[in-house]
């Protein structure tokens, strides 16, 4: 394994190498070893560092806490904030400071809980001219300008009216949601980690909006429990942002069985990879276990790409699919 420092990347703001230098400085110095493997001992993982357009920072802390007891992971969470406010980490003035202690590849809030360190819960992003809080692990684009073109490319090609009910499938902190909101009838948002869900409610009522609705939970559990409603709408339509690896072929399955979506918007910041999988399960005539599916498909009308990673070869796609109808 080889790591580099990112010093001469064009495309991440020196706010941010500074934290990572300093950061770095710290745990040289620290009386804690690196985790390289999870049964090596060491216990520093990573380091995440989120800011905002106006220029508020926030930094995650990751360890693996091995055999430490709770006194353990305080005196570091001391040490950390000893560093970043007094000592040489002042310089960085972070905004926020978190730690999370995960045994695992991956933990969620309820596996692992984020840990305040210093400074406030959130920090506040603005959008489209709305403002979203931001929480340790909210989803919300790197690329807050790049958004705002992504966002207006999904109201443009949605084709959506003031009878219009939007479905914000894996709906994050509610970006999709609430920009689209003041041109509809309403919104409902869906994401399973519900951290997101409650900034996504906090960001609805911070925005005086009052037509979105965010529901926790996995979209194929929450959409046949919707069905009855969306029969009842005039115009249904569906907007999914999954993580790279894609929608799970469950959730496909539901929003083929919810007849009432009429058009589908696909946002992919991986199309090459598993989403390519949903885009042929949207369209195909084969449901699970190559059974005919008797739900009306959706076909491609638009693709447009968005740059949303400048000096890189990656971008997000915006597909647009629209039922079969006839």
């Amino acid at each position: 394994m080889v790591s580099v420092p990112p010093t001469y990347l064009i495309n991440m703001r020196d706010s941010h190498k500074h934290i990572v230098k300093s950061f770095q400085n710290f745990i040289r110095e620290s009386d804690h070893r690196a985790c390289h493997h999870f049964d090596d001992g060491g216990i520093w993982r990573n380091l995440v560092v989120r800011s905002t357009q106006s220029g508020e920072k926030m930094a995650i802390v990751l360890i693996h806490p091995q055999q430490l007891p709770e006194d353990g992971i305080h005196e570091i969470m001391d040490e950390l904030k000893r560093f970043f406010t007094e000592g040489e980490g002042s310089s960085c003035q972070l905004d926020s400071l978190y730690l999370q202690a995960c045994k695992q590849t991956k933990c969620t809030r309820e596996q692992a809980p984020y840990r305040l360190i210093a400074g406030k819960k959130h920090i506040t992003e603005t959008c489209c001219g709305l403002d979203f809080r931001i929480s340790p692990d909210s989803f919300f684009q790197i690329n807050t300008g790049g958004a705002e073109v992504l966002y207006r490319t999904v109201q443009e090609i949605a084709e959506v009216s003031p009878i219009t009910t939007l479905l914000d499938i894996c709906c994050g902190t509610g970006t999709v949601s609430l920009v689209m909101a003041p041109h509809v009838r309403g919104t409902i948002g869906i994401d399973e980690v519900t951290a997101a869900v409650q900034d996504a409610g906090e960001n609805a009522r911070a925005n005086n909006i009052s037509n979105s609705t965010f529901i926790p939970g996995k979209a194929e559990k929450v959409l046949p429990q919707l069905s009855r409603l969306l029969r009842e709408c005039s115009d249904v339509v569906a907007v999914v942002n999954p993580a790279r690896s894609g929608l799970h072929p469950d959730v496909i399955h539901t929003i083929r069985q919810s007849t009432a979506i009429s058009k589908l918007i696909y946002i992919s910041c991986k199309p090459e990879g598993y989403a390519m999988e949903n885009f042929v399960k949207l369209g195909s005539t084969l449901g699970p276990k190559n059974m005919k599916d008797k739900s009306a498909p959706f076909v491609p009308r638009y693709a447009i790409p968005v740059d949303l990673f400048p000096h890189t070869n990656h971008m997000e796609l915006v597909i647009l699919f629209d039922r079969v109808t006839n």
